[in-house]
């Protein structure tokens, strides 16, 4: 497990779908190294959901999880992905929403629900994962492979969060070209120079107890 960081109370870790795509999971494929470790990479297939919370990087409060999780393939020499855990399995629903970056499209989010038991015939939960993955012919003309995704994981509580629902300023992916010289030596503190979102309004403070792994429905 990397690093915990704990954010001033009043800040929160609360980027849009292109920084996630284009700066965290852009750099974390090419191996480029962060100032800091906002994200922590974990095989979240091994743990429960309920689990994941805990090993998260950042301690802010929010009811949201960022992990980078290695690309797992079910069959040998298969594109499909293994999503089952020791307690169940995460379904795919839904249709895959794209991301785009100055009108190209550059990632592609999957939603998934956590069922327990054996699929198909496991029972439905309110734990829910956003997979971001970059985009095969991007990877392919920037020369890199797809090695990791990164999972947004939370609990859904009736209508929850709107898909697609962006703020903040844009991403400029030429602002954070230099970063990864400007770092120094990377400490345990996240800089708050990452793109970030301060919303009060939007992010729970309050700490999470799970009292069941069932829930609403999504």
């Amino acid at each position: 497990m990397g690093k915990t960081s704990r954010l001033p109370p009043g800040f929160r870790f609360h980027p849009t779908d292109v920084e996630l795509v284009m700066y965290y999971l852009k750099k974390k494929v090419m191996r480029k190294r962060f100032c800091s470790e906002p994200i922590a990479e974990i095989d979240i297939y091994k743990f429960a959901p309920w689990d994941l919370p805990e090993r998260s990087s950042s301690r802010s409060g929010d009811l949201k999880w960022y992990f980078f999780c290695p690309v797992g393939r079910k069959y040998l020499n298969g594109a499909r992905m293994n999503r089952a855990t020791e307690f169940g399995y995460w379904k795919i629903t839904g249709k895959d929403r794209s991301v785009h970056y100055s009108e190209e499209l550059v990632g592609l989010i999957k939603t998934l629900i956590f069922h327990l038991g054996k699929a198909p015939g496991g029972q439905r939960t309110n734990w829910v994962m956003h997979e971001y993955r970059l985009e095969e012919k991007y990877l392919a003309s920037n020369g890199v492979q797809n090695t990791h995704v990164l999972c947004m994981i939370f609990q859904k509580d009736g209508l929850g969060p709107r898909n697609g629902a962006q703020y903040g300023a844009p991403f400029k992916e030429q602002d954070w070209n230099d970063d990864e010289e400007n770092c120094g030596e990377a400490g345990p503190s996240v800089h708050l120079s990452i793109p970030t979102c301060v919303l009060p309004g939007n992010c729970s403070s309050s700490v999470m107890v799970v009292n069941s792994a069932l829930g609403g429905t999504v």
